[in-house]
């Protein structure tokens, strides 16, 4: 069975495993093999407008067509969004509102970008071992004075290599992108986007937490 490891800010810390990435709570699994595999390859897939970023499915809900890859991603966003984020399950529940298959061919990489009208996003790697994701620090510093040496805390950036099954979900307003495919074989991945639905408390309720 696979072990979770949430690698979040400080402020959460209480988990096995607790790294630090640019004050941004990112989730990452282990390896699972029991991993749903799906069969992608009968998806129809479009271009994205900037020809070197790849390619994408045209169905934005491709979930729907496996159950079971549905049913696995949504733990995830359960231990994501209840669990390490701490959202109240009395008075919200997730909602993964859209999914998608990229495909990237050798030399192809999506660009810097964050996901719009979402709250949470999700990738996860299907095929591939080239291409790494890289999560940019959203905030630049007014002073930076010279490190002795780098670590999580002063990272400026978190680099996931891609591993079959692994699964990572962050705030859809942080800044990441992927480098460049270097395998001749196609890089497979899937992105989905989740929002949170119910009634919040007033913000004096939550003064003291």
């Amino acid at each position: 069975k696979q072990k979770t490891a949430y690698e979040i800010m400080p402020s959460l810390v209480g988990s096995e495993m607790c790294i630090r990435d640019s004050s941004s709570p990112i989730y990452v699994t282990g390896e699972d093999r029991d991993f749903p595999m799906i069969n992608w390859e009968c998806l129809e897939f479009t271009p994205y407008k900037i020809e070197s970023v790849g390619y994408r499915t045209v169905d934005q809900h491709v979930l729907d067509s496996f159950p079971d890859l549905e049913e696995w991603v949504f733990q995830h966003v359960l231990d994501y969004v209840i669990g390490a984020m701490g959202v109240d399950p009395d008075l919200h529940w997730p909602e993964i509102t859209c999914s998608w298959i990229n495909k990237y061919k050798k030399g192809q990489a999506s660009v810097p970008h964050h996901h719009a009208n979402s709250m949470y996003s999700g990738n996860i790697f299907l095929q591939g071992d080239t291409g790494n994701l890289v999560f940019e620090k959203p905030k630049h510093m007014v002073v930076e004075p010279t490190l002795s040496q780098q670590n999580l805390y002063n990272s400026t950036s978190f680099t996931l290599p891609p591993i079959k099954s692994v699964l990572c979900m962050f705030p859809s307003d942080l800044m990441h992108h992927t480098l460049p495919n270097e395998s001749e074989s196609d890089r497979i991945t899937l992105s989905i986007n989740v929002m949170v639905r119910g009634q919040p408390r007033w913000i004096e309720d939550n003064a003291n937490v």
